[in-house]
């Protein structure tokens, strides 16, 4: 399978498009496959609900954009941040703990790839976290914004180590 420009593209279109301000392709052919990879298009102020996955590893790479990944303990506090962007490009790390996304830059684009299979089941919510719907989600993503207003070289310089191993 070939991505082309286009493909980037109509995601970058799609994801304009979308009320949730956000679109996806995915690359893998079943939910059973082994590795699930997907291809995503991202605006500012999408929500991405707080969340953890029981698979071991997750990777997540820059294309195009600025997306900040947190980190949070069991109590909802964030133990750690990472900026991706052109300059660093991909960071992996155990899906075990506690995870969200904030877009930082208009018509952001990232692969994300992760173990299979895909079970809907096996991802769990943070109860911590507002909903998506839910209206107090803005306070909550702003003050993640508000910990970015730090100078970029605060940001760990990323590395594939899986540092955030959940225990």
């Amino acid at each position: 399978m070939y991505i082309c420009n286009e493909t980037i593209d109509k995601l970058v279109q799609e994801s304009r498009k979308n009320t949730r301000k956000r679109s996806h392709l995915l690359l893998h052919e079943t939910s059973e496959d082994k590795i699930q990879s997907m291809l995503f298009g991202l605006q500012p102020l999408t929500k991405i609900r707080a969340h953890r996955h029981s698979n071991e590893t997750e990777t997540i790479c820059s294309i195009k954009g600025q997306i900040a990944i947190f980190f949070f303990n069991d109590s909802g506090e964030v133990i750690d941040r990472r900026l991706l962007n052109q300059k660093n490009i991909i960071y992996k790390f155990n899906p075990k703990v506690w995870h969200s996304y904030v877009c930082l830059e208009e018509d952001t684009v990232g692969w994300e790839i992760k173990e299979g299979p895909y079970l809907p089941g096996k991802v769990q919510f943070a109860q911590w976290c507002p909903e998506e719907n839910d209206s107090n989600f803005i306070f909550f993503q702003q003050q993640l914004i508000d910990l970015l207003e730090v100078s970029n070289e605060e940001f760990k310089d990323l590395s594939f180590s899986t540092s955030h191993d959940g225990e």
